[in-house]
């Protein structure tokens, strides 16, 4: 991610196909998109750029990005339950 965040210039689209791609936390996904935006860099999500897409707020993403985040959590948990092994 690093990478393609260094590689993006004013005008560029970045497209992440699934939010946790993006940002591993929410204080980090709101640090991404401040630079996004500071350099002007568009954001697509789960898409591709062709044709228009709708432009989610700074506050929808951020929840989304929550929200992803808490169904890995609850996944991660059950999976753990399932095979009786504990969390790294």
């Amino acid at each position: 991610m690093r990478e393609a965040l260094a590689a993006c210039r004013a005008g560029d689209t970045l497209v992440v196909t699934r939010l946790d791609r993006l940002a591993r936390s929410l204080p980090d996904a709101r640090a991404i998109a401040d630079d996004l935006t500071t350099r002007q860099i568009s954001l697509s999500l789960g898409g591709s750029v062709k044709g228009k897409q709708p432009k989610l707020s700074r506050k929808q993403e951020a929840h989304l990005v929550s929200l992803v985040h808490s169904v890995i959590r609850y996944r991660k948990r059950a999976l753990t339950r399932a095979f009786n092994v504990s969390p790294q």
